[in-house]
């Protein structure tokens, strides 16, 4: 009798562990569209602010994050550069960034929780960012393509 449960429940954990690899293995398809908490700044090329509520960053695998901040950051500018304090080598939702203004010698500016990294695809970066801006943030070695009338 103690084999038969045994056998039993062993199949209840086979069973178990494969429905747990396989909600794994769809829980890292889904992690690529989830909003994350932290980022890796190591993997971090560069970041562009948006507007007072919207900073972007462009990670090296080409992927790009959308970090709506909780609220205004009153004074952020597009062409403003911004610092950040690293701990871990990760950047986390409600840590402060810091808008740099001046030029050349750059003094503090408005001082500005982040809110969460979304994943957001190019059709969403086209939509946020100026032609102008578009054109500087592709990555290297993509041709750009210019079209001119046919007289």
């Amino acid at each position: 009798m103690r084999a038969c449960c045994s056998v039993g429940f062993a199949a209840s954990s086979v069973a178990l562990v494969f429905a747990m690899t396989a909600a794994t293995d769809l829980h890292a398809d889904e992690a690529s569209s989830v909003a994350q908490r932290c980022i890796y700044v190591d993997r971090l090329d560069r970041t562009r602010v948006v507007d007072e509520r919207s900073i972007l960053f462009f990670m090296r695998d080409h992927s790009v994050l959308q970090n709506v901040l909780p609220k205004a950051c009153v004074g952020l500018r597009k062409s403003d550069p911004i610092a950040y304090d690293v701990v871990n080598n990760k950047l986390c939702a409600n840590e402060l960034v810091r808008q740099l203004v001046g030029a050349g010698v750059y003094s503090r500016g408005a001082v500005c929780p982040l809110g969460m990294f979304v994943p957001i695809g190019p059709d969403e970066v086209d939509r946020l960012l100026p032609t102008r801006e578009k054109r500087r943030d592709q990555p290297s070695g993509t041709p750009t393509i210019e079209s001119k009338p046919v007289p």
